[in-house]
């Protein structure tokens, strides 16, 4: 017999890691455009997951409105992000009023991958350094 996977406990087991080059926490969602710009950084490196909820120090606080944050951060993906990569969002609830928004984002086949802020400038490319997000330079642009 198989045994029911608790989401919050294998949450709280992926948060003990600790941020990385494949692991990012954000404690809300007030800067939308830094959380999309994560992702672009995860799909033109190695893949990687979002957590949104989370404080720095690994806390689970967890979004009020977890559900509208999602579609918040859908918005800003088909917006901001040139061209399109495969991701997956989900919301873990920790109580009935509270959750953690995961994005996972495989390595992308299609890189690089863009952050677009305005509609007729070339976008940057970003990827993923230890734990940091960092605009690419040209000759890391022209690798990917």
């Amino acid at each position: 017999m198989k045994r029911k996977v608790d989401p919050v406990r294998e949450l709280r087991k992926i948060v003990t890691r600790g941020e990385g080059p494949n692991l990012e926490f954000k404690h809300n969602t007030s800067n939308v455009e830094k959380m999309v710009k994560e992702l672009v950084a995860f799909a033109n490196t190695e893949g990687g997951k979002l957590l949104v909820g989370v404080a720095d120090n690994g806390q689970l606080w967890g979004l009020k409105r977890a559900d509208e944050e999602v579609f918040q951060l859908k918005k800003a993906i088909s917006k901001y992000v040139f061209p399109p990569f495969q991701h997956k969002i989900s919301v873990v609830a920790l109580s009935e009023k509270k959750g953690i928004i995961t994005v996972d984002v495989p390595k992308s086949r299609r890189r690089p991958h863009f952050f677009k802020q305005h509609q007729y400038k070339a976008g940057l490319a970003f990827i993923r350094i230890n734990d940091e997000c960092v605009a690419t330079s040209k000759e890391q642009l022209d690798l990917l």
